[in-house]
Parts: C-alpha cells; structure tokens; sequence
C-alpha cells in the first residue's frame, strides 16, 4: 500500500517594495512544481486574473516584480502553484499601492494679487482645493473659487502684491490624495501712479504722492534732459510716511521731469513720471 502525499500550499507570499504602480513579492520557491504564476483580484477576492509581471517567473523563483497597477489602489495577490509539494494556491496578500504626488502643478499667469494655475487631470479624487503661504509660513487656505475633483486650473486671488509665495494642491481621495509638490511665485510689483505736483515756483516744485505700502525705502529722482538721465535729489527729510515734498534750488521757467523709485513693498520700482516747468522769475 502505497502514502499519498499532501500538497502543502505556499504560506509565505510576501510584499516588498510598493511604489505607485509596481509590487515587488517573495516566498519560498516551491518545490517541484511545474509552474508559478501570480495572480491578482482588484475586487476583495471575488474574482482574479493572472498579474502582469516584468519578468517571466520559472517553476523554482522565489521573487516577482508585479506591474502595470493603478496608483492608490488596494489589491490582493496570491500564487497559483500548479505541481509538486506546495501544488495549490498560497497565502492571499493584501496591497495597497501608493499615491502618486501630483507633479504637474504650473503657474500659468500672475498680477500684482492672483495667480493662475493649472495642472493634469486627478485619478479617482473627491475634491481638490488650493493652499498658499508665504516663503517659510504656515500652509493656509487660498482663495481660489469653487472646484470640483475634475478641474484642472484654478486662479488665486486676494495676495498681496511683490510677494513670494508658495502654492501647492491638496488632494482627497483617489491615486493622487495629499499634498501636491509645491510651485513659488512672486505676484508683480503694483506701479505707483500718484506722483503729481501741487505747487512751483521759478525756484521750486512741490510734489505729492500716496505712501508706498511696505516700502523699505525710496527717493526722489529728478531729470533736466527729458528723462535722457536722471538724479537723485537730496532730500534729509524724506521718510518712509512721506507724501510730498518741495523740491528747491531749481532754474527760472525750465522744464524738469520727476519720479519716485521705490524699493521693497508693494509698489517696488518706479512711479509715473511728471513733468513741471518752473515759472518766470
């Protein structure tokens, strides 16, 4: 009378490295079977399907490397062992693949207050919204409109302007859930257009303006060659809350041209120009 040998099924299905598409599996290599093949159930375990794998797995391989999956999606494996002592279907593990970080976030336009946005289309999200913070602050809630999971541009409105900021998506749901890579941008510098003058006489012209908001300093620039060059024109009292001033020393009925330039703050850069001529003495 001759034993009958039990099949003794595979036990040790293991998962190694997971990344958003691939999984790398190991087990012991079964012996004397005929084939190995990996199979894959995107359904629980209510159904399966040979997995795609990137190499072709002998009888005796002991390592697979699963492909072609979907970023963010849960899985079970198992082997199917046709032959031998471990003949029949191993251990079922169950996976879940990673996220995929949005990668596509662009800055397709900017003013001195929005910022506009687009990236690819989101796997399986349930909504997206947009955050934004100041080069090292905290992330904070932007304002952005209504979007559905299925947009992919979006324009930020209400910065502040000549800013750096840092803008980044936040995903829910789906192979792209979390937070996107970040993109920096600094919204433009606001021209100051209120320069005007208020009084002159042969020697002297007063100027006005409306402050400079943030500005980390600026000075008055003054041309007698129609804007060919320009200089500076000293003036001690000038301070950052300033917003006029009488400029003297000035030749009898001549034309001379004025500007501020402005450093830091919303209005960084130069200001309109004016043009004024001294009266007659």
């Amino acid at each position: 009378m001759s034993a009958t040998t039990v099949a003794a099924p595979l036990t040790d299905l293991a998962s190694g490295a997971i990344t958003g598409s691939t999984v790398e599996l190991s087990w012991t290599a079964a012996v004397g079977a005929s084939s190995v093949t990996v199979e894959v159930s995107t359904n629980g375990g209510s159904s399966w399907k040979p997995a795609t794998v990137e190499t072709a797995i002998s009888a005796n391989a002991s390592t697979a490397k699963v492909t072609g999956l979907l970023a963010g999606t849960d899985y079970k494996l198992r082997l199917n062992v046709t032959g031998g002592e471990n003949n029949g279907l191993s251990n079922v593990l169950a996976i879940k693949t990673a996220n995929e970080v949005v990668t596509s976030l662009a800055v397709t336009g900017k003013s001195a207050n929005t910022v506009a946005l687009s990236w690819s289309s989101l796997i399986r999200a349930s909504s997206v919204s947009v955050e934004f913070r100041t080069t090292g602050g905290e992330w904070q809630p932007a304002s952005a409109g209504a979007l559905s999971s299925s947009s992919k541009t979006a324009t930020v409105r209400g910065l502040q302007a000549n800013t750096e900021y840092e803008i980044r998506l936040k995903v829910v749901g789906g192979a792209n859930e979390g937070a996107s890579y970040p993109v920096s941008v600094k919204t433009d510098a606001l021209k100051l257009t209120s320069l005007s003058n208020t009084g002159k006489t042969s020697s002297s012209v007063t100027l006005k303006w409306t402050v400079p908001a943030r500005a980390a300093s600026f000075g008055i620039l003054i041309s007698t060659n129609g804007g060919v060059s320009w200089g500076v024109v000293e003036y001690p009292e000038l301070g950052l809350d300033s917003t006029s001033a009488t400029i003297t020393g000035l030749s009898a009925y001549t034309s001379y041209k004025f500007k501020l330039a402005i450093s830091g703050g919303d209005y960084e850069g130069e200001s309109n120009e004016i043009t004024v001529r001294t009266t007659r003495a």
